[in-house]
């Protein structure tokens, strides 16, 4: 952990993504950025930051025992508090699509089914996602996420590298 304020201390992988918005100043505010994801642990999200103190989540990416999740701002209906066990999700980076299967759970405060995967550190999905320019990520029935994916090599190799 580093201190980089009085009182904020981020994770060793965030610091190289923290420098980067530094340096590329408020020009870059209309674009999704990447920064530590506030719900803590070892995570990252993609971001729209006009207003980083309530940043809406694009895209997190967390560290968990095997691997790695996957959650985008995507979503299904709920039917009552109910969702799904399991769901497919589309994932295209640029022009390659990489189905993967995910479960879902019900977001109160959207009242939707939250979506996300699990996958292993050296899955192709990724790397494209550090590669990649684009993502689009689709539930199967349901609402598809749409988010450019500057600076996403970097941020990602600093989760990897703190996943272990």
């Amino acid at each position: 952990m580093f201190r980089i304020l009085a009182g904020l201390t981020v994770p060793a992988f965030a610091v190289p993504v923290l420098a980067g918005l530094a340096l590329a100043g408020p020009a870059m505010a209309e674009e999704p950025l990447w920064m530590p994801d506030p719900a803590g642990g070892t995570s990252i999200m993609l971001a729209d930051c006009a207003d980083c103190a309530s940043a809406q989540a694009r895209l997190v990416l967390a560290c968990v025992p095997g691997g790695v999740r996957i959650a985008p701002a995507a979503s299904l209906p709920a039917t009552g508090v109910s969702c799904p066990a399991a769901v497919e999700i589309l994932f295209r980076v640029d022009s390659d699509s990489f189905p993967r299967l995910g479960t879902a759970s019900f977001d109160e405060a959207s009242s939707l089914c939250a979506v996300e995967t699990v996958v292993r550190p050296t899955d192709p999905l990724v790397y494209a996602l550090r590669r990649g320019r684009a993502l689009v990520a689709a539930p199967a029935g349901g609402a598809a996420l749409e988010t450019p994916l500057g600076g996403s090599n970097q941020a990602i190799a600093g989760l990897l590298a703190e996943c272990g």
